[in-house]
């Protein structure tokens, strides 16, 4: 019999706007954890597995979710806001992925299309750096949901073009090899920084471990106004519509 989760000795509370997978990269840090073992820790995926899927980008299924809550001392508000599941309502794309044919309960699908979770993902060197708190300084900014998104491009805040490449291997950033879909690159690496890139271009030599989080702007990096402009309009309208909605689960006690 499989012993019950217990909650870890230190956790993290989410950063606005972060994903799923940044979240566990930032806590593996902190508890100086390979991003596995938090995974199996955590309830994310079982004692004997070798990686965690993409689907829980889009959501955490029911058990897995009660699981991480209770090891990680977090809401399942603010565990759901690190997948795109609070978003079927306005992204209808991720809605399609959610729903499938199984009517209107909630279950991620295992093929979906490949832009829409690609194999990598854009970044902002300036938010991977964090915002000069004590917590941030140790262990980085957020990789944000949003960068995954179709729509995105620029990050509005630091007003610059989202980059989409590793400067050291020129690989993109997160970047799973292969056809497979995982949440995260190499979970069995030694702990990174959450900002340091973990692609592999040779076996042998393990991750790149380049810091993405510092970055020389030139002018070529920065949006005119205009474009500006257009990514604040996009992400305003997000102009994929809404066609169905997901009645919301009850809360879920730990």
């Amino acid at each position: 019999m499989r012993r019950p989760l217990e909650q870890l000795p230190r956790s993290l509370s989410p950063l606005r706007g972060e994903h799923l997978h940044g979240f566990i990269l930032r806590l593996a840090h902190r508890l100086d954890l390979k991003p596995m073992v938090l995974l199996q820790q955590t309830g994310l995926v079982g004692p004997r597995s070798h990686s965690a899927a993409a689907r829980q980008m889009f959501m955490l299924e029911r058990d897995e979710l009660a699981a991480f809550c209770a090891t990680t001392g977090m809401s399942t508000q603010d565990a759901d806001a690190l997948t795109f599941r609070p978003h079927v309502n306005t992204y209808t794309p991720v809605a399609e992925a959610l729903l499938g044919m199984r009517s209107l309960s909630p279950a991620p699908c295992g093929v979906f299309p490949v832009w829409l979770l690609t194999t990598s993902t854009r970044y902002c060197p300036s938010c991977l750096a964090g915002d000069g708190s004590a917590i941030q300084q140790r262990h980085g900014g957020p990789w944000k949901l949003a960068w995954r998104m179709a729509a995105n491009f620029a990050c509005l805040e630091h007003r610059t073009f989202l980059r989409t490449t590793c400067p050291a291997c020129e690989l993109p950033a997160q970047s799973i090899r292969g056809n497979s879909r995982r949440l995260i690159v190499e979970p069995h690496a030694e702990p990174l920084h959450p900002a340091q890139c973990r692609n592999v271009v040779d076996p042998g030599q393990g991750p790149c471990g380049a810091q993405l989080d510092t970055a020389d702007l030139t002018d070529s990096d920065i949006p005119s106004d205009d474009l500006l402009d257009l990514q604040q309009r996009l992400l305003q309208a997000r102009p994929y519509g809404a066609s169905r909605s997901l009645d919301p689960w009850p809360a879920t006690t730990a």
